[in-house]
Formats: C-alpha cells, sequence, structure tokens
C-alpha cells in the first residue's frame, strides 16, 4: 500500500489496457499507432477547486463556460494519465473535467455517454457527434478543442470510454464506477471500432487490469490531486470483493 508503488502499479496498467484494447482493434495490417490512456472518476462540484492550478483544469473551464454546472448529475475527472510517463514527458490530462450534462436524457459523448449506458462509447474527431446542448458558443469550444491540434487541446484523432463496471454493495447490481478512455492518433480507418462485438471482445481482454488500475487510483489520487475520495456510490467500492471488473455488459459480467 506504497503510495509511489500505487502510482507506478496505476500508470503501468492503464498502459498495458490501452495496448492490449488497440491491438484487439486495430486493422489487421496497421502500423504501430500511437495510443495514450487516462482514468476518470465522477465526483461533485466541490471536488473542482482543488484541481484549478492544473492546465488541463483551466482549459476544461474555458471549454464548458457557458453551461449551468447545477445541472451536472456529475463531473468526470480526469486522474491518472499514460503521458506523466513518457520520456520526455508530454503535457497530461490530468485534472480535465466533463460535466454529465443530460438534455431530453441524452448525455455528452464519451465518458458521460459510457457512464449512462454502461457501454464503451467512440468518438471520431473527424465525424464529432454534436453536444446535445442549446449553447451554440459552448458547442463551438468543444469542437475547437477536440479539433484544432493545440499542444493544450486533445491530441488524437479516436477516443474510446469504457465504463468500469463492479459491484458496489452485494446487494445492489454492478455499475460504473469509473471510466477509461484510450487515445488513438491513426489516419487509417478502424472498422472494428464500428463492431459492438469487437469493441466488447477488446473490452473483455483488458478487464484483469482494472482491479490494479482501480487499487492504484484509490490509494493514489488523495495523495497526487488533493481530491476528497468520499463519494459512496464510488468508495464503498472493495476491490478485493469484485474478482472481475468489467466495462461492457449489463449484467456485470463482461460477456
Amino acid at each position: 500500500k506504497n503510495p509511489e508503488s500505487a502510482r507506478i502499479v496505476l500508470g503501468r496498467s492503464l498502459e498495458c489496457a490501452a495496448a492490449i484494447f488497440t491491438k484487439v482493434v486495430a486493422p489487421k495490417d496497421r502500423s504501430e499507432t500511437p495510443a495514450s490512456a487516462n482514468l476518470m472518476m465522477p465526483f461533485s462540484t466541490k471536488n473542482l477547486s482543488p484541481l484549478c492550478d492544473l492546465p488541463a483544469a483551466r482549459k476544461a473551464n474555458e471549454i464548458w463556460k457557458g453551461i449551468n454546472l447545477e445541472d451536472a448529475h456529475q463531473f468526470f475527472i480526469v486522474v491518472a494519465d499514460t503521458r506523466e510517463y513518457e520520456r520526455p514527458q508530454k503535457s497530461t490530462y490530468n485534472g480535465f473535467w466533463v460535466p454529465d450534462v443530460r438534455y431530453n436524457n441524452v448525455p455528452i459523448p464519451g465518458a458521460p455517454s459510457a457512464w449512462m449506458h454502461k457501454k464503451a462509447a467512440t468518438v471520431f474527431v473527424d465525424d464529432l457527434p454534436k453536444l446535445p446542448i442549446a449553447n451554440s458558443v459552448v458547442i463551438a469550444q468543444w469542437e475547437n478543442y477536440m479539433k484544432c491540434g493545440a499542444p493544450d487541446a486533445f491530441s488524437g484523432t479516436i477516443f474510446i470510454s469504457v465504463p468500469i463496471v463492479a459491484k458496489v454493495h452485494d446487494t445492489e447490481a454492478p455499475r460504473p464506477i469509473a471510466i477509461f478512455n484510450i487515445n488513438l492518433h491513426t489516419d487509417r480507418v478502424w472498422p472494428r471500432l464500428l463492431s459492438d462485438r469487437w469493441v466488447t471482445h477488446a473490452v473483455n481482454k483488458i478487464a484483469p487490469f482494472l482491479i490494479p488500475i482501480m487499487h492504484g487510483a484509490i490509494l493514489d489520487v488523495p495523495r497526487t490531486l488533493g481530491i476528497d475520495l468520499s463519494l459512496p456510490n464510488v468508495y464503498n467500492f472493495n476491490p478485493d470483493q469484485n474478482e472481475k471488473l468489467v466495462g461492457d455488459g449489463q449484467d456485470g459480467s463482461g460477456k
């Protein structure tokens, strides 16, 4: 339970899960595809203030300025990013957040959609879905962040949000507790990402890495980001009581 060891386990597990997922869904004749991964956890508005000095959090503030944050069910915050382990180290998404706002019960693409539907959600940057909000300024800010290619913007052409689903209480059905994101930078067509069967197969392959990811995050996040891990729907969860964490499937089986 050494915090430094937890950070290493968290980072390496994210890297391994991203590599395996990418290998499963990549085109057969693919060349090596740059990929990164990060972990998002759900929090309330009070958890945003400790992040205010992080560059990615400031960028999120710019993007979502104009949304009534009181309408958000929760906020998905990046708490770990494989890019901090790369050499030379790249700017990370740590602290970046997305509000879980829904209009006519339609969530924002990516993490909010994956969370709501308990199913992996794929977003293609060159074919961005419209944000389900009635604010053209915010929509433009989000689309610019995704497409502009600036150093402090999204770096990739595809991202996949995978919900980590687990039983929090023995008497309850499995529910999402976090989001695992894989970011790809490729100019290739990846048809397997359009297939629910292939995506589910890839999610099942990375399932063994989700337990060390959650173990590492629970031990490391309070120390490195200063975020209070007190939401009962997440932190009553005990990884030792879950034989397998899954990112797809309504019944928690991952099948």
